[in-house]
């Protein structure tokens, strides 16, 4: 009468959770440093970022139909080298290729604060 063990089963899973949970965080990271380069290369400091989903009720511009799993979008405040503060949102992406990923950055300024 031995009992049977689900230890390898479990092992299994319990890898696989832990690695899900491990490149969720390397991606939001990643994520994080795809606009803070976008940030420093055209000479803004970012006052103010957020994480903005489906979950949070707010993606901007960009819509739900337009979204890939490998997006983050972020709702964002800056400062500019004159002084000027603008708002507007990142399309932050992800895409399989390359150096294994290739980051891309798409902006949407917030149309009230545009420059004329």
């Amino acid at each position: 009468m031995g009992t049977s063990t689900n230890a390898p089963e479990f092992f299994i899973a319990l890898a696989a959770f832990a690695l899900f949970i491990w490149f969720h965080s390397w991606h939001v990271r990643r994520t994080r440093t795809v606009l803070e380069r976008w940030a420093e290369a055209n000479g803004f400091e970012i006052l103010e970022k957020k994480h903005r989903s489906i979950l949070t009720g707010r993606v901007g511009p960009f819509g739900f139909w337009t979204r890939t799993r490998n997006e983050r979008i972020y709702s964002f405040r800056v400062r500019d080298q004159e002084g000027q503060e603008r708002s507007g949102w990142a399309r932050c992406d992800l895409k399989l290729g390359g150096a294994l990923f290739n980051d891309e950055i798409e902006i949407k300024w917030d149309e009230k604060e545009s420059i004329a």
